[in-house]
């Protein structure tokens, strides 16, 4: 019997090896087997007979049989018969053996038409990538080009099929009721819904929205169907944070973080036992349903409350901004207006208002007599309800209509403020009888308790150790089977385990932070997708070198712009590719106080987020300090702005902490971390994903430029700052009105604290391309900073009359002040005694002669510690301390000139008197 064409099972067992022959004898099967002569009659009910199958194109497909990928295939047959389906596989030398259709897995590649060219651009991308480059051998790949290069196959049933082919549509599921363990509110539970129904979907999440927490809650769903999870993001900070929660909850044993060789080497050697307390979470089947019966009513009625509590957070802000809407308009109106209430709603004042501006407008009009007796109608209805509603007897003249409008927005104010403050007080109190708490509670606990039942009755006994990271590798199904939540970095995504196991789904983290090259891998990793992330905060950081390296690539392929690599983020490229993916927005906010969420919510999310916090006290939340105006950065430094936060700002501060500094630039970072060690300080890219209860941010430059004015990097600031947020830029006037001008603006109008830094120096102006350097008398010297210091000390000697006999000489060489060379290096006293080496100014008195202080000008550029100057400096340092003489070194980038030199001169006259 010819195996490739004929499949018989006889009483349920393929007996198609042992036939010789078979024929239909009327209602029966006539079947000689082979070495016997004799012919057997079965029933037709007993006999299935397969013939001409389908040949199986099996080009770009991997086939499994039992779980284990076949090699050597020559062939593949379809038998099929209604629901009823076995396949023959023809091997290498003919060989061919039968298998049910449940026995076989036909996986398909994507990789196929226009996708092949998205994932060759992609792959040339990784070869830019950082991760794609081995710093140690760039003639060899690395990491991420090494992955890219053992990938030929992408299964068509991953998620990564939908992202390359879009066109192919998202698989939609049916859903069961969810459970929600770690709690939720109203946009977290619509996110959980949606990453369960939907094959790949978005959830965007503000800051302080409980990302987290909805990452859990999905996590938990599915677990308890059973489901595997990898959890991966640019940095193993998010996936650590998850671990932390579960752990908190006891479900840590769940988890193995794996990626790269050390992360698994370090599971190897600590595989964590299962929970001591896991048979204690067993429940019956009854008490099973009676907790899940518990979620399910616990949901109907919390929706509700979410309804309560959103519009009661609406509410609350809308009364804020009220509030400071009226102050600003009581202060432009000082003593025009009293507090008597009315009764006539907010809503009506506001028709009437738009009433008497349209009969305002047009009150001149004296076309037609019509228009003339409609014009009076309306002047005497207007004039009653203005008498009945608000007491106002005012005829409606062209000179009382503004001061009627002007109270009338009084009046709003007045009612509106009272409208809210009503309608908070029965919120409140309904959400206080509605026991919102204890029914959230409910609902967590009842969650936890089936989520706990069902993995107490999927872990029946202890689990298999792993003896090494190649077992891990090459088993992931059964690793999975014990260990259903894998952690790991974006680009380590693909080495957890054998390109053979796929994951039920993948949640990627700070997705905005995470490049188009690196996130296709995550999805090749998993059938299902949930995108966490938000387009308003950082993206993962492209060199300018590189950005212009993946447009050359870019040029030469025939791709959709949602792929480039270049100018997207793999969020940004996902919303892209996918028009229709479904979206959710975390809209509740819990981390900041309101007036400094409320700036981000407004500028940057189009006034989406809901407030949940409260205002619960009347401290300022927002300052602003500008610097005096200045060229006080020098490159991307600026000594000016930290010394303004040490000196005027700290001592406002209660809690260093707690308190966290913040630049754009690594350079200025780098110098609050020397000069305030005390308090904690970052890069803006840095502190993504973290708070503080205080933030202050130095914005550094001068002329504010369009990086430190980026909007994703301002939201990322404002956002850390929990309770207070400190702003420290320039005085100067700037041509870009970006957003930080909006922010200086909004901190104003919400009445924060507004200073003036007080902090000045003789070289504000000193590298000013609109202000040059002038002086009555000849220059003393070449550099203009030289000159400002004489002039300093001249009117020193003018200003302070117990000063007024000191004198200035420049450049006043060093070896007229050495007599004796005792002492000094032999370095040293060649330095001291070259013809060259000079004091900028020795300040003497004019009388005696007598050197009184050393003043050096210090420009940045030139005497910085980088430089081979500054290493002269020091050695004059210790030369003139060696002799004594006080010496004062003014940076071009410090402050305070004039009291420094007249301190030091004080010292020396009371040090003279014996005081």
């Amino acid at each position: 019997m010819n195996l490739e064409n004929h499949i018989i099972i006889i009483n349920g067992v393929d007996k198609t090896y042992q036939v010789d022959s078979i024929r239909l004898d009327g209602y029966k099967y006539a079947i000689k087997f082979q070495n016997t002569d004799k012919i057997y009659s079965y029933s037709r009910d007993n006999v299935l007979w397969l013939t001409n199958p389908i040949t199986i194109d099996f080009e770009n497909c991997h086939i499994f049989v039992n779980g284990i990928k076949e090699k050597n295939i020559q062939a593949v047959h379809l038998f099929a018969q209604n629901t009823t389906k076995y396949y023959a596989i023809t091997y290498s030398k003919g060989f061919v053996k039968h298998y049910s259709g449940s026995e076989v897995d036909i996986r398909r590649s994507c990789l196929t038409g226009e996708a092949i060219n998205v994932f060759d651009y992609l792959k040339q991308c990784a070869g830019i990538n950082t991760l794609g480059i081995n710093v140690e051998d760039e003639s060899s790949e690395g990491i991420l080009s090494s992955v890219y290069a053992r990938i030929d196959f992408v299964d068509e049933s991953t998620v990564a099929s939908s992202y390359i082919n879009p066109n192919q549509g998202i698989k939609r599921f049916n859903l069961e009721t969810p459970l929600f363990p770690f709690g939720c509110n109203s946009s977290q539970m619509r996110a959980v819904k949606a990453a369960l129904t939907n094959q790949i979907s978005v959830i965007q999440g503000p800051p302080g929205t409980g990302k987290t927490q909805t990452i859990l809650n999905i996590i938990a769903n599915l677990l308890r169907d059973k489901k595997s999870v990898l959890v991966v993001s640019s940095n193993n900070s998010a996936t650590e944070n998850v671990l932390e929660k579960l752990a908190k909850n006891g479900l840590d044993f769940l988890v193995a973080s794996l990626g790269k060789k050390e992360n698994k080497e370090a599971f190897i050697a600590n595989q964590p036992p299962l929970n001591p307390q896991i048979q204690t979470w067993n429940k019956t089947t009854m008490e099973t349903n009676r907790a899940y019966h518990e979620v399910k009513d616990s949901l109907e009625k919390v929706e509700n409350i979410f309804d309560m509590q959103e519009r009661l957070a609406i509410c609350r802000q809308e009364l804020a901004e009220v509030e400071v809407e009226m102050s600003h308009y009581k202060q432009e109106h000082p003593d025009k207006f009293s507090n008597k209430e009315v009764k006539t709603s907010s809503s009506k004042i506001l028709k009437i208002l738009s009433r008497i501006k349209t009969f305002s407008k047009y009150q001149h009009d004296s076309n037609g007599l019509l228009n003339r007796f409609k014009r009076l109608f309306d002047k005497f209805s207007l004039e009653l309800r203005l008498r009945l509603s608000f007491d106002i007897k005012d005829e409606l003249t062209a000179e009382s209509i503004s001061r009627i409008i002007l109270l009338l927005n009084w009046l709003f104010y007045i009612r509106r403020v009272h409208e809210l403050r009503s309608e908070i007080d029965d919120l409140e109190t309904n959400l206080s009888q509605l026991n919102a708490d204890a029914l959230m509670k409910s609902l967590t606990e009842s969650s936890m308790e089936v989520l706990k039942a069902s993995l107490a009755h999927r872990y029946k006994a202890e689990r298999p150790i792993i003896d090494s990271v190649k077992d891990l590798f090459n088993n992931g199904e059964s690793v999975l089977a014990d260990y259903p939540i894998i952690l790991s970095t974006t680009f380590s995504s693909k080495t957890c385990f054998n390109s053979d196991t796929i994951f039920d789904y993948v949640i990627m983290d700070e997705a905005s932070q995470v490049s188009v090259e690196t996130g296709l891998l995550a999805l090749t990793c998993a059938r299902n997708a949930v995108i966490v992330g938000d387009t308003m905060q950082l993206p993962n950081v492209i060199t300018e070198d590189d950005r212009l390296k993946m447009d050359e690539i870019r040029k030469s392929t025939n791709i959709s712009d949602s792929y480039d690599a270049s100018n997207h983020s793999f969020l940004s490229s996902v919303l892209a590719t996918i028009p229709n993916v479904p979206e959710t927005l975390l809209r509740e906010h819990y981390r900041c106080h309101p007036d400094i969420i409320n700036f981000c919510n407004q500028k940057f999310y189009g006034g989406n987020l809901l407030i949940m916090t409260k205002r619960s006290d009347i401290k300022k939340h927002l300052l602003v300090l500008t610097t005096a105006p200045g060229q006080h950065c020098r490159g991307h430094y600026n000594q000016r702005e930290i010394d303004a936060v040490k000196i005027e700002l700290m001592p406002l501060l209660d809690n260093f902490k707690d308190t966290g500094i913040i630049a754009p630039y690594n350079s200025q970072v780098n110098q609050f971390h020397y000069q305030i060690p005390e308090i904690e300080v970052a890069t803006v890219h840095k502190y993504q994903g973290r708070e503080k209860d205080t933030i202050i941010m130095s914005v550094t430059d001068d002329s504010i430029t369009e990086f430190a004015d980026n909007a994703n990097l301002l939201n990322v600031a404002v956002s850390r700052a929990k309770n207070k947020f400190c702003l420290v830029v320039t005085g100067n006037p700037q041509e870009l009105n970006g957003n930080i001008h909006d922010l200086i603006n909004y901190i104003k109008y919400q009445q924060g604290i507004v200073i003036q830094s007080k902090l000045r120096s003789i070289f504000d102006y000193l590298f000013s391309q609109i202000q040059a350097y002038n002086r009555d008398n000849e220059p003393v010297s070449e550099y203009d900073s030289e000159n400002l210091t004489f002039d300093l000390i001249e009117n020193i000697r003018t200003n302070y009359p117990h000063l007024s006999h000191i004198k200035a000489l420049c450049h006043y060489p060093m070896q007229y002040l050495i007599n004796d060379t005792q002492g000094l290096s032999e370095r040293e006293r060649k330095y001291a005694l070259h013809p060259s080496t000079h004091i900028d100014f020795l300040v003497i008195n004019r009388v005696t002669k007598e050197p009184l202080l050393a003043v050096e000008t210090d420009g940045y550029s030139f005497h910085n510690e980088k430089t081979e100057q500054f290493q002269r400096d020091r050695m004059k340092d210790r030369i003139l301390e060696s002799f004594g003489l006080p010496l004062l070194r003014l940076s071009t980038v410090g402050h305070g000139e004039e009291q420094k030199i007249v301190d030091i001169l004080n010292k020396g006259i009371n040090n003279n008197n014996g005081i």
